[in-house]
């Protein structure tokens, strides 16, 4: 081989090393960002699966929802709401049976005076009326006070649903999850809904049968006539 075959070897040599190096330099511009996004991309996951794995382990409340630090903080969301539910969702039932037994002493003590006040019997006569108008006292306050109770009923039931839209929130975001460290947790998880659902429903129940019985008294009339004396 002659010397200008040599240097033309030499020349091709070089330059295949050269396409090599610029090879492996595209190659690492690729995937660089990639490799990156791994690294950051890691400890996220692993934060999220423990997220999974504590959700897993609670059986209620809002620390069943492992979504955190989202765009939309469905835990924290939930502990929110549920603070405000907690609040407004209690003394707000009243007893109707003993407003009930009430009413109907009340309306007896009216018919007694009636018929005290035909029979003359002046001696009770004065302790009917002392009776009636205690009885119409208690009436009234309990009326007063049924109609700030129905509306605090009305105001947790619509507590009660905002938390639990929450938790449908994340049931719906929990059946799109398909990373399979996760979906060990997903059903474990599902199962605390449904409790928590059934749980739901009967607290909705009572709520709504405690607003009814509120109404029932803040609308209750009864006959309040003086009863004049022959």
């Amino acid at each position: 081989m002659n010397s200008y075959g040599r240097q033309f070897s030499t020349r091709q040599i070089g330059l295949l090393g050269k396409l090599r190096i610029l090879n492996v330099s595209i190659s690492i511009g690729i995937f660089l960002p990639t490799i990156f996004t791994l690294i950051l991309c890691s400890p996220a996951m692993a934060a999220k699966v423990d997220d999974f794995k504590q959700a897993a382990a609670i059986n209620s409340g809002c620390d069943s929802i492992p979504y955190k630090g989202f765009n939309e903080d469905l835990n924290k969301k939930c502990k929110d709401l549920s603070e405000y539910k907690n609040k407004i969702c209690n003394n707000f039932g009243i007893d109707r049976p003993k407003v009930e037994k009430t009413l109907e002493n009340y309306l007896d003590s009216r018919k007694k005076l009636r018929d005290a006040i035909d029979r003359k019997n002046t001696g009770a006569i004065s302790g009917l009326k002392q009776q009636i108008q205690e009885g119409d006292e208690k009436l009234s306050d309990y009326k007063k006070t049924a109609k700030d109770l129905s509306d605090r009923a009305s105001e947790c039931l619509a507590a009660r649903e905002n938390v639990q839209r929450v938790f449908s929130d994340a049931k719906e975001l929990l059946k799109k999850e398909t990373d399979p460290d996760l979906k060990q947790y997903i059903s474990t998880i599902l199962d605390t809904y449904e409790k928590g659902q059934r749980e739901h429903i009967k607290a909705m129940q009572n709520t709504t049968t405690s607003m009814e019985n509120s109404k029932w008294v803040s609308q209750l009339g009864w006959d309040r006539s003086e009863i004049v004396e022959k």
